[in-house]
């Protein structure tokens, strides 16, 4: 066997010692979770995509009056091997932030462990976790706190695509409002998946192609690497006024992916990634009026690294701070449908004709949530159609339960438009869907 991402199990020890010693009145624990078989069928190639059994269970105790202690974890075996075939690299990850690999085909990973609770004033919320901010859904322009793990670009939900870090996150309560603030030295960044995996990205908007007959030479990944000098920061702040739920929100952070600088050599191109420093600045509103749900969200990173042409930019990156928006609307005024709209921008506000991707990225999406049978069935449906790159994503799920515990689900992931763009590079990825779910 070949393991990887040792620091878990030294750290799931320690942890558990030291909690017991600062909390020695701790209750007994509690153990839900949910037992998953997930099958994906592949419309293309008339394969199975994804075939694969997971657990996912949740431990839960009363440390102290003051404290609770949760803990989730995820046992994946796919049988197919094709989403990160092998065992991942890792290398965008913490060495305290790792999956453990019992073979290419199953691994375990420490989804969340952190004790929640208050003292004084001051909630507190200590260890590996994730938290969401802003109004968008399924669009990141706040909600950048946690990486990202595309294994399935961004067909899961969100709490299934964000990566937990190890950070501390305290909330105060401020006149008028809430300050959190945040202190995060997990320095794990986007996992993208490598080689020959089905959601390798191929765009030329985002990974930099050279002609087939140039030998291209891959440096290994220089990522921060220091909890101290490497720490992201951010806050929060979040009041009521006027109707009107409002944060305004800063981190400063390292953008998630890597930029890829290339150094051309007489016998080829030498690829160099570098990760680099950002501020966000931001905020959000949302406010509800009878059966409509209006919202708003926007984002300005100081930073940004883009490819570009090496014709004008000889090192293949230009640098523009980016802004971007969201404006959505739901709607529950027909019967117990939901219906949700939603228009997003992004424009790089110093763009130059090097940057290989649009000045401005425009997106709309539509979705609907319709229950049905006395909310035994359920049926989604959604659309992101990027009116830009004039390709998108359509997502239908319909989701039974068979009994109070037991459910299956139904569904379809289908791409569509150009091979270059952001979504139609995937178009022969479509897939048919199945899961069962078992909850204990």
């Amino acid at each position: 066997m070949v393991y990887k991402g040792r620091k878990i199990q030294t750290l799931m020890p320690i942890t558990g010692l030291v909690l017991s010693g600062l909390f020695p009145d701790a209750d007994a624990l509690e153990l839900t979770g949910q037992a998953h078989y997930r099958l994906g069928w592949q419309i293309d190639d008339q394969e199975a995509q994804v075939s694969e059994l997971i657990l996912h269970p949740h431990i839960g105790a009363r440390l102290s009056n003051n404290f609770n202690l949760s803990a989730r974890a995820i046992l994946r075996a796919d049988q197919q091997d094709r989403l990160e075939p092998g065992q991942a690299t890792q290398s965008t990850s913490s060495k305290w932030n790792q999956r453990w690999y019992v073979n290419d085909n199953i691994d375990f990973e420490l989804r969340e462990l952190y004790a929640d609770g208050y003292l004084g004033s001051w909630n507190l919320r200590l260890g590996k976790q994730q938290l969401a901010w802003g109004q968008a859904d399924s669009i990141r322009i706040l909600d950048i706190v946690n990486p990202i793990n595309y294994r399935e670009f961004i067909l899961q939900d969100q709490e299934s695509l964000r990566i937990p870090l190890w950070m501390v996150n305290t909330d105060i309560s401020v006149s008028g409002g809430s300050l959190q603030l945040l202190w995060i030295p997990d320095t794990t960044y986007d996992e993208m998946p490598q080689g020959n995996a089905t959601y390798t990205f191929t765009s030329k908007d985002y990974i930099p192609v050279p002609p087939g007959n140039i030998a291209v030479t891959l440096l290994p990944l220089a990522k921060p690497d220091s909890p101290w000098q490497d720490s992201e920061y951010g806050l929060r702040w979040q009041s009521f006024v006027a109707g009107w739920d409002l944060s305004l929100n800063y981190l400063y952070h390292y953008i998630d992916h890597p930029s890829f600088y290339i150094v051309s050599t007489g016998g080829g191109v030498i690829v160099r990634p570098q990760y680099h420093r950002s501020h966000l600045f931001g905020g959000s509103l949302s406010s509800a009026v009878g059966d409509v749900v209006t919202r708003f969200e926007v984002g300005y990173e100081t930073d940004g690294y883009w490819l570009a042409s090496t014709d004008t930019e000889p090192d293949g990156v230009a640098d523009s701070p980016s802004l971007a928006y969201l404006v959505g609307v739901d709607y529950s005024g027909l019967g117990t449908a939901l219906i949700s709209f939603q228009l997003y921008q992004l424009f790089l506000t110093d763009y130059n004709n090097s940057i290989i991707r649009s000045a401005a990225e425009t997106q709309v999406s539509a979705m609907l949530k319709q229950p049905l049978l006395n909310q035994s069935l359920n049926i989604d449906a959604k659309l992101v159609h990027s009116t830009t790159g004039k390709d998108g994503l359509v997502q239908l799920q319909a989701d039974y339960l068979l009994t109070a515990s037991m459910q299956i689900q139904l569904g379809l992931d289908m791409f569509y438009g150009s091979d270059e763009k952001l979504f139609g590079q995937f178009a022969d990825t479509n897939r048919l869907k199945l899961k069962f779910t078992k909850n204990f």
